[in-house]
């Protein structure tokens, strides 16, 4: 859409006469009523086949156009597995989750800086830390358990066998004393 802009101009005589748009026609000179615009050099559009040969011209002119598809590729990340080092660090084993957790930002550092091949790496190490860790803090809560049930077991066993041939018992400062 285009926008016609109206100014003022001054004649010689200091009078301001403003400029108006020419007069709309609705039909343009040289065309009639009901029929399609003729061109000074136009060609018609297609002919019926003369001696079997078939002339075909358009009036316009054709245009090709090829369509170029750019395909570009999304940055490669490698997973840093921050969260599970912070986790293995916390809960399981703090000096391996300690080391996979300094692994785990060396691979975050490796993809801002897009080396691919150093993120990988480190992403991998970071990995198998953290299972190492997560194994780790397994047997030691595994062991612990383990312990804890035998030394309970164990201690029901010996208190409920022998005599009690002592007594024991507290005084007011807190202090246990034991007789035979």
């Amino acid at each position: 859409m285009e926008r016609v802009q109206y100014t003022q101009q001054t004649t010689n005589s200091g009078t301001a006469s403003s400029m108006y748009p020419p007069p709309y026609n609705p039909i343009p000179p040289g065309f009639a009523i009901g029929q399609p615009p003729m061109y000074s050099n136009a060609v018609p559009a297609y002919q019926y086949p003369q001696n079997n040969v078939v002339i075909t011209q358009s009036p316009i002119p054709v245009v090709t156009t090829q369509t170029t598809t750019v395909v570009t590729s999304l940055p490669v990340y490698e997973v840093d597995y921050l969260g599970y080092s912070i986790f293995t660090m916390l809960c399981c084993f703090c000096p391996l989750g300690l080391v996979a957790c300094i692994f785990s930002m060396k691979t975050r550092e490796s993809n801002r800086r897009g080396d691919v091949a150093n993120a990988r790496q480190n992403s991998r190490t970071a990995k198998i830390l953290n299972n190492v860790t997560l194994g780790i803090g397994i047997a030691i809560a595994v062991a612990y358990v383990t312990c804890v049930i035998y030394y309970l077991v164990r201690g029901q066993i010996s208190s409920s066998s022998s005599s009690s041939s002592y007594s024991c018992s507290s005084s007011y400062y807190g202090y246990y004393y034991c007789y035979y």
